[in-house]
């Protein structure tokens, strides 16, 4: 059978349509089973990393984070963390900075009094130094009906030292706050002890330090 000129462009239209409705239909349905597509990508921030990998390495629970110029011309991390072993409570501080994927610890302090929950963990600067520096102060955790007491901290990593400031009530008596001499420097201990006076105006400065028995 020889078909017209009319049938043929008939047929050619035809294969055209189908052509077309297998390119729009069929093929972006291809690889569909592949189960990564359109998943989205995990991303964690700086201060995720740093948790996840102060949690996975100290194995602790709680941990806070703050960036920073710690040392001139430097951003890097600082951390809190929580040791709550049965044995040992307490917390320690951290100067860590990113490389690639890795997190490179740059200084860990010794276990010392404090906790993370209820603390304040602050980015601070401080009259004469041209880096920040970190304020800790445990606020409430260690206060009761009694008495209690507040830790408070000033971290300067660029030496590096850790100031300590104790607020202690005994009883019905006033507030107290003992500043060690070997805190040197002046800047910091006014720091120290305007700070610990916004929370307790009353407060008095003593030159022996106070330990609570359990």
């Amino acid at each position: 059978m020889v078909l017209s000129k009319k049938g043929l462009k008939s047929q050619y239209f035809n294969l055209l349509c189908s052509l077309f409705f297998f390119a729009l239909v069929v093929l972006p349905g291809c690889g569909k089973n592949d189960k990564s597509e359109g998943q989205p990508v995990a991303f964690k921030t700086e201060d995720e990393r740093i948790i996840e990998f102060v949690n996975t390495t100290y194995h602790c629970k709680e941990a806070k984070v703050l960036k920073g110029m710690y040392k001139p011309e430097y951003d890097l991390f600082a951390v809190v963390y929580e040791v709550n072993s049965g044995t040992e409570f307490g917390i320690r501080f951290l100067l860590v900075h990113l490389h690639a994927d890795s997190v490179v610890v740059d200084y860990s302090s010794n276990l010392i009094d404090g906790a993370v929950n209820q603390s304040a963990f602050e980015r601070v600067r401080i009259p004469g130094k041209n880096y920040d520096l970190v304020y800790y102060n445990s606020t409430d955790y260690f206060m009761g009906s009694g008495g209690g007491e507040v830790f408070t901290y000033v971290i300067d990593f660029n030496e590096p030292l850790i100031a300590y400031g104790h607020m202690f009530i005994s009883g019905s008596g006033a507030p107290n706050f003992y500043i060690p001499s070997s805190v040197k420097d002046q800047s910091i201990r006014d720091y120290l002890l305007r700070r610990i006076k916004s929370d307790f105006s009353d407060v008095k400065p003593v030159s022996q330090d106070y330990k609570f028995v359990n």
